[in-house]
């Protein structure tokens, strides 16, 4: 593993030098900067610099250097949650992934997942984001409008239930009933 990941590194290193505007070239070298924290968002910045929506760059990045498993804390994975809303750039997915960074830490924290909301600017952060991308009712049914309103929907639902805000749920349920191309089957709340 240790000479591989070397000649992994050595090629990705190598790769970019030829390619820099493909994300794809620089996520090879995110992947080989597990626990080096430097690394790896060194390698983020790049992948970043050549799509700053790209979706795995986010998504390896918190998982290989800012997990605790791997050297990393909860601290710095709320911290890289708010830089990602920091950005202000709600005409990608970026700022979605403060709230993704709290519901992995919610993750980490196991039985005490709710704590991970307890702070009121993160839930109203949180909340307010979920509720901002959520897709209009007359949006064209595509199996992206679909994914993206299932995905704030259950995040919705799953914060109202930490507040105790049942009304939200039902409401949140009913706008996935009454919603063309949801997928939703109607039930009796």
């Amino acid at each position: 593993f240790g000479s591989g990941i070397e000649y992994a590194k050595d090629c990705s290193e190598r790769a970019w030098k030829i390619r820099q505007d493909l994300p794809m070239v620089a996520i090879g070298g995110l992947c080989t900067a597990m626990g080096d924290k430097r690394e790896a968002r060194k390698w983020y910045d790049r992948v970043v610099s050549a799509q700053l929506d790209f979706k795995p760059a986010y998504d390896t990045y918190i998982f290989y250097a800012l997990y605790p498993r791997w050297g990393g804390s909860l601290e710095e994975m709320k911290a890289f949650g708010e830089e990602c809303l920091a950005t202000g750039r709600f005409d990608t997915d970026v700022p979605l992934f403060y709230v993704d960074a709290m519901f992995r830490i919610a993750w980490e924290l196991k039985d005490n997942w709710a704590d991970a909301f307890k702070d009121p600017e993160v839930f109203n952060n949180c909340t307010n984001l979920l509720t901002r991308y959520m897709p209009p009712d007359n949006a064209p049914t595509t199996p992206a409008t679909i994914w993206k309103r299932w995905s704030c929907a259950s995040g919705l639902s799953a914060l109202s239930y930490i507040s105790g805000d049942y009304k939200t749920i039902r409401r949140v349920n009913k706008h996935l009933r009454t919603t063309s191309g949801s997928g939703y089957e109607a039930v009796d709340d």
